[in-house]
């Protein structure tokens, strides 16, 4: 078992590599070799300071992901204009965005009935998952669960995955999941608390071993929070609604060709957007 506690996962985000790398097994699932570390948890003290500082982070597609998940939609043409490479490799049966939306907005009726609820869960992993890996060749989710625990006016979030792929997979996962943990805090009016990663598998790939040397030490930039004013709005399940209408017209613009049409708490996204495509 192996445990990061940090503040800024940029600041780790080298010794969790290098950790990882020297000091974890070899196996090779598939065929593929890895260096492994069962568990691994990360806890992140400060949610917002998610972005690590790796060669080749695509910001385009960690913004087009949180607006998929925000929204509950996914767009396989849309993902392939902005990651072609990511397009292979994902498909609408293991989208994170339909999965979750309903489930979402369950947890907003959940805390806001029960502030000290323990079942605000969002399942992300189907029991019939393994079965359709196995048989069909479909793409098996990484995450199992998104758990979210209101403690003393501060909204936690615990998000389990059975495999943990900790350079293309860590470097997006973490902005994402908590982008949704911030939104949800803000629906909530709470503030938002530590964030824990658990994962049963937490691993490099032979192909990136070293890469951990390429990783620029220091602090990461704090990643914004694209949600709409909501202060006018009078409960969570209104202001969630917004939130999650902001992110389906930021992906109406990019769809459309001209991600500058986003609204405006989606800047930092439509910039990344325009950059990727040209726009």
């Amino acid at each position: 078992m192996l445990v990061f506690r940090c503040d800024d996962l940029g600041d780790a985000y080298q010794a969790v590599l290098r950790e990882v790398e020297e000091s974890g097994d070899e196996v090779r699932p598939r065929g593929m070799e890895v260096r492994e570390v069962r568990p691994l948890v990360i806890e992140l003290t400060d949610p917002s300071r998610s972005m690590v500082r790796r060669p080749g982070v695509n910001r385009a597609l960690i913004w087009l992901e949180i607006a998929f998940i925000l929204a509950g939609e996914y767009d396989h043409a849309l993902l392939a204009r902005i990651a072609p490479s990511a397009a292979e490799l994902m498909t609408p049966h293991g989208a994170y965005g339909p999965r979750a939306a309903r489930q979402l907005e369950a947890v907003v009726d959940e805390l806001t009935d029960d502030p000290d609820s323990r079942r605000a869960v969002v399942l992300i992993s189907r029991e019939t998952d393994l079965e359709a890996a196995r048989s069909v060749e479909r793409e098996q989710p990484c995450t199992l669960s998104w758990q979210f625990l209101l403690r003393g006016g501060r909204l936690e979030m615990v998000a389990s995955m059975r495999s943990w792929d900790l350079v293309w997979g860590l470097s997006g996962d973490v902005p994402c999941f908590t982008v949704v943990q911030r939104a949800l805090a803000a629906c909530l009016g709470a503030e938002a608390g530590t964030y824990y990663h658990v994962a049963g598998s937490g691993h490099v790939y032979a192909r990136h071993y070293g890469l951990w040397r390429d990783v620029r030490p220091g602090a990461g930039d704090a990643v914004p929070l694209p949600v709409p004013d909501l202060g006018g709005l009078a409960t969570p399940r209104e202001r969630w609604a917004a939130v999650v209408a902001s992110a389906r017209e930021a992906l109406r613009a990019l769809s459309a060709g001209d991600p500058s049409r986003a609204p405006e708490e989606w800047a930092a996204a439509a910039r990344a957007w325009g950059r990727r495509t040209g726009a």
